[in-house]
C-alpha cells in the first residue's frame, strides 16, 4: 500500500520500507490530527477563531426550528 498521502504531506521519502494497511492508517490518523490540533491551537492562539459565529448561527437555527414545530403543533391543536 502506497504511503503517499503521509509522505507527500511531509515532503519526505522512505527508501526500502514496507508499510500495512494498519500501520498506513495509524500514521495517516495521526497526521490528520496533529494537523487538526496545530490548526486549532494557532486559530486560538493567533485571535483569528471566529467560532462564535458558526455557533450562533447553529443555534439560532436550532432555536427556530423548535420554535416552528411548537407553534406548527399550537395550531393544529386549535384547528381540531
Amino acid at each position: 500500500m502506497p504511503v503517499s498521502v503521509v509522505t507527500a504531506y511531509f515532503s519526505c521519502q522512505f527508501a526500502d520500507v514496507q508499510f500495512t494497511v494498519r500501520s498506513y492508517w495509524s500514521w495517516f490518523a495521526g497526521t490528520a490530527t496533529a494537523s487538526l490540533v496545530l490548526l486549532l491551537a494557532f486559530s486560538v492562539l493567533s485571535g483569528t477563531m471566529d467560532a462564535d459565529i458558526v455557533y450562533k448561527g447553529v443555534s439560532r437555527k436550532v432555536v427556530e426550528w423548535v420554535s416552528c414545530v411548537v407553534e406548527e403543533r399550537r395550531t393544529r391543536k386549535l384547528a381540531g
